[in-house]
């Protein structure tokens, strides 16, 4: 079966008796158009079916109506939810929402930002980043408003952030205030930013309630379900195992959890675990994991608040920062070591 190409904007030129440069200033009302020829042009467009491309428009008008978010692990249900208040941000103002998962690595990352240019999107939120240099040397070459979501040591772009390592300052504090003397850490990866800066806000905890820490207490990974499990069966084989787990993320601390279901191990009985981000799923854990909020609508939404001020506002002034809050959401993961 012969499938019909869809008409493009020649095959309305030809056929409405025109040139293609007026067919492009009738479609972007960019010059003068004779009422006879686009007559024409307008009967023809029905006839054929026409649908502007928006990239070729794009071509005159220098405007896609289109924004990209660029993050780290679109399974993670927290960015699922970012990516969903940015489309309906968007959606207010006529624009549409391109999505590119990164991987969690600065070649996902530079491979993001390259698409970004090549589909010539207006904006990027940026959310979370691999910490590589090269990364950053790329942002700065970028010529369109981009809002980031991690702290920089020069405010060159909008941020939006929460105080650096303060989630997990707070999981630890908890454990610490519980009574819990051996308490780990599994985190991601070690060059990470967001790894750093929240095994930062651990230690800080623990270095305040007099606690040293145990090379051994200190799992990096990567931010995945896989990398909680192994972590739960590294911590659990040692001489002197924690009483009290803190996981850099959510997805982590369900993997602990699994491991210690197939270990015979009760939580909090045995270990106490608790999480960082409040994704959907640490209500329906058992037990229902303890963690810290991390509202992804809420950092989106102020991003979003920052990006369509410049892109639509023309507001062109000095960089902004917003932090978002922090709250410890206490649930049955969690209780004083036996």
């Amino acid at each position: 079966m012969k499938i019909e190409k869809p008409a493009n904007i020649k095959d309305v030129a030809f056929n409405a008796g025109v040139s293609v440069s007026t067919v492009s200033r009738f479609l972007n009302k960019s010059g003068y158009v004779s009422l006879k020829a686009a007559d024409r042009i307008t009967k023809v467009i029905s006839k054929l079916n026409y649908v502007p491309s928006r990239h070729a428009r794009a071509l005159i008008s220098s405007r896609t109506k289109e924004i990209a978010v660029l993050v780290p692990d679109i399974t993670n249900p927290l960015f699922a939810k970012a990516y969903i208040a940015a489309q309906e941000y968007a959606e207010q103002y006529g624009y549409t929402v391109l999505l590119y998962n990164t991987s969690n690595s600065a070649k996902g990352e530079i491979k993001g930002l390259s698409i970004c240019r090549n589909m010539q999107v207006e904006g990027v939120i940026f959310l979370f980043d691999s910490g590589d240099p090269l990364v950053a040397e790329h942002l700065k070459k970028m010529s369109i408003p981009i809002v980031l979501s991690y702290p920089q040591e020069k405010l060159l772009f909008d941020t939006v952030h929460a105080k650096r390592g303060h989630g997990l300052y707070l999981a630890a504090k908890h454990l610490c205030e519980l009574g819990h003397k051996r308490i780990a850490y599994s985190g991601g990866p070690s060059e990470s930013i967001v790894n750093q800066n929240r095994k930062m806000g651990f230690t800080q905890a623990l270095t305040e309630f007099g606690l040293t820490i145990p090379r051994e207490y200190i799992f990096e990974m990567d931010f995945s379900m896989d990398a909680g499990y192994k972590s739960g069966l590294f911590f659990n084989s040692l001489r002197n195992p924690p009483t009290a787990i803190a996981a850099a993320n959510d997805i982590i601390a369900m993997g602990i959890m699994m491991a210690m279901t197939e270990l015979g191990k009760r939580i909090p009985d045995d270990y106490s675990l608790i999480g960082m981000d409040n994704i959907e799923f640490t209500k329906i854990c058992r037990p229902p994991l303890t963690t810290v909020d991390n509202d992804p609508v809420l950092l989106t939404s102020k991003a979003c608040e920052y990006l369509f001020s410049r892109l639509i506002d023309g507001y062109d002034g000095e960089a902004r920062i917003h932090v978002c809050p922090r709250k410890l959401v206490i649930r049955d993961s969690t209780a004083p070591p036996c």
